[in-house]
C-alpha cells in the first residue's frame, strides 16, 4: 500500500528495466549522499531476485546463503564502519599493492596477480592493513587440532611484505586477519621482524554498542 501511494508521486517519472549497470551510472554528492544506503539495499534486491514461473513475479533468493556475497558484504562493513566510525587514521581505503619482485621484461610482469587490500588505515605514524574474512567456520580443524587457514595467513604476509616502501610505518605496519565470531571469539598475536600479526574475531550477534566497542578496540594498539 506505502508503495502504491509512493508511486503516484512519481507519475512524470518513466518506468525502466532495472541493468545491473543503472546503479554503477548512479553519482552522489554532498546532497544526495543519503540515498547511498538505499540504493545499496536496491542493488541487494536486484542482485538476488530471479524470475519465477509466474509471468511477472520474482523470487527473492536468501544472499545469507551465499558465502561469496556475505563476504563481500562483511568485508564492506567492516571498511564503511572505519571510515565513518573512527578518527584516528585519517584514510581507510582498498589498497592496490605492488609485488617487489624483480622481473626481465614487461610481459612477465603482467601475469602476476594483482594483490589489493580489504582495508588499509593510515595516519603520519601508523599503518594497519586487514583482511576481512567471512566463513562459517573460522578456524580449519586437522586431527581434531584448530589451525589458522593457511591461505588467510599467506595472503596477509604477502601484503606485509610487499606494501614496505622505505617508510617507518610501512616497515613495522600490522596485519590483522578479522573473522565474524562463529562459536568463539579469537584474539591471537605474532610478531614478524617488526610487523605485528593479530587474529582477531567480532560477534555480530550483539548489540550496536558491543559491534562498534570492538572494532575500535582492535586498531587502538
Amino acid at each position: 500500500m506505502e508503495l502504491a501511494k509512493l508511486q503516484k508521486m512519481f507519475l512524470g517519472v518513466d518506468l525502466i528495466e532495472i541493468k545491473g549497470s543503472n546503479f554503477k551510472q548512479i553519482k552522489f554528492n554532498r546532497n544526495n549522499r543519503f540515498y547511498g544506503f538505499v540504493m545499496n539495499v536496491c542493488y541487494l534486491i536486484y542482485e538476488s531476485t530471479f524470475p519465477s514461473e509466474e509471468k511477472g513475479k520474482y523470487k527473492f533468493s536468501d544472499f545469507t546463503r551465499d558465502d561469496n556475497k556475505m563476504n563481500q558484504l562483511f568485508e564492506a562493513f567492516i571498511r564503511n564502519f572505519y571510515r565513518i566510525e573512527q578518527r584516528k587514521f585519517n584514510t581507510v581505503k582498498k589498497e592496490t599493492i605492488k609485488w617487489q619482485f624483480q622481473h626481465q621484461d614487461i610481459e612477465s610482469y603482467q601475469y602476476l596477480p594483482q594483490m589489493e587490500t580489504d582495508i588499509s588505515l593510515e595516519n603520519e605514524e601508523q599503518k594497519i592493513i586487514i583482511d576481512a574474512k567471512y566463513y562459517r567456520e573460522t578456524m580449519t580443524t586437522n586431527y581434531d587440532k584448530e589451525r589458522i587457514k593457511s591461505s588467510n595467513l599467506y595472503q596477509l604476509f604477502s601484503y606485509l611484505l610487499n606494501q614496505q616502501d622505505g617508510s617507518e610505518k610501512t616497515k613495522t605496519a600490522t596485519g590483522i586477519l578479522l573473522y565474524p565470531t562463529v562459536e568463539k571469539d579469537y584474539d591471537l598475536d605474532f610478531q614478524y621482524n617488526d610487523h605485528k600479526i593479530q587474529i582477531r574475531t567480532v560477534n555480530l550477534d550483539t548489540n550496536w554498542r558491543n559491534i562498534s566497542t570492538r572494532l575500535k578496540e582492535i586498531i587502538s594498539a
